[in-house]
């Protein structure tokens, strides 16, 4: 590995390395096209010698920031999706975004963060769908697409003193925010039923049910459900 951390020598390692990431009793090395993995580092007379390992050839991410420890796993963006590692294996997360992948790029480093969202822990990563700045959010085995201002450049987890682990932000104008953090909101929810404008697909709901847990004092509540 060069001084400057810019390249690696390994023939199955192709182009610069992207990030390097401690974790897991492993140092990750990440590129556009690999990642290996660098262990049992021995130092002897003044002499380093480490285990130099190929853990995935063919997939990486261009996307140094969109890395993240999270369980025992490395979760990352790459050009067809979201992937993680686990052991030594990759395996995709985003199956269910396929077609919406054809709209997404990176932004940027791609910064991601691992936090809890109503308790749940998740992965979110900050991408461009359409040219728009989105949050695609991740926890097993579902998927979200978050909203937190068209500005919005960077985000991180921030970890409380209490524990608490949160998403902070920061956008174009430098304004440093909580995410998430709001009262109030706008959701869209579709179905498996939503027909996605096809002509040859009908559907009819016979019944519905819709759960909502309000917190929080003042004001009374309204849920308005329109079916188009």
């Amino acid at each position: 590995c060069s001084s400057d951390l810019a390249v690696l020598t390994d023939p199955v390692f192709p182009g610069a390395i992207t990030n390097i990431k401690a974790a897991m009793q492993l140092l990750w090395v990440f590129g556009s096209g690999a990642i290996n993995t660098i262990s049992n580092v021995q130092v002897s007379g003044g002499v380093t010698i480490f285990q130099n390992e190929n853990l995935v050839a063919g997939a990486g991410s261009p996307w140094a920031d969109s890395i993240q420890p999270m369980f025992r796993t490395m979760a990352f963006l790459g050009h067809s999706g979201v992937y993680t590692i686990l052991g030594a294996t990759p395996q995709k997360l985003s199956d269910a975004l396929d077609g919406l992948f054809a709209d997404v790029d990176g932004f940027d480093t791609g910064p991601a963060a691992v936090f809890t969202l109503t308790n749940v822990l998740v992965y979110a990563v900050l991408v461009q769908v359409a040219g728009l700045r989105r949050l695609l959010i991740y926890s097993r085995p579902a998927w979200a697409l978050g909203h937190q201002g068209e500005n919005l450049s960077w985000i991180t987890s921030v970890v409380r003193t209490s524990g608490a682990l949160e998403c902070w932000g920061a956008d174009d104008d430098g304004n440093v925010f909580q995410l998430f953090s709001a009262e109030t909101g706008t959701f869209d929810v579709a179905l498996r039923l939503f027909d996605f404008g096809a002509f040859s697909t009908r559907k009819t709901i016979l019944r519905a049910a819709i759960e909502a847990e309000v917190t929080g004092a003042g004001g009374n509540p309204n849920l308005d459900v329109v079916f188009e």
